[in-house]
């Protein structure tokens, strides 16, 4: 089995135009975020429930998922009533986190939160 040397590893990754390697420059990176009411707000908040990262050409889409891997249904009276008793030490960032979807997915519980109507929820999840 031969090595390959460093320069012909440098080689042989991407190179930008000016010759160097590739850098996604801190300007790529474009971020849309929504709380649970489908408001725009900023990606560090804390209520963000879903988002979209646009990283030179490509684009990730993430929603808000429990404990057993489902989308978050922040109007349902039993989650919230359980929400309530653990939100301690941020204890909800620690049952709920984002994780990453597909765009239709993204599309549907967009619409779900902004409309309220669990059909839209009801198809985000068969479209996992």
């Amino acid at each position: 089995m031969t090595r390959i040397s460093r320069e012909e590893l440098a080689n042989s990754m991407a190179k930008a135009k000016g010759g160097g390697p590739a850098k996604i420059a801190p300007d790529d990176r474009e971020c849309v975020a929504f709380t649970k009411d489908g408001q725009e707000v900023e990606e560090k908040n804390p209520d963000v429930f879903l988002k979209a990262v646009r990283l030179g050409e490509n684009i990730t889409y993430w929603v808000m998922r429990g404990p057993s891997h489902r989308l978050y249904n922040p109007y349902d009276d039993l989650i919230e009533n359980e929400e309530r008793r653990y939100r301690h030490k941020d204890g909800f960032r620690q049952r709920y986190e984002l994780s990453k979807t597909t765009q239709k997915v993204f599309d549907l519980y967009l619409r779900y939160l902004e409309t309220r109507n669990t059909a839209y929820l009801t198809n985000a999840q068969r479209e996992e």
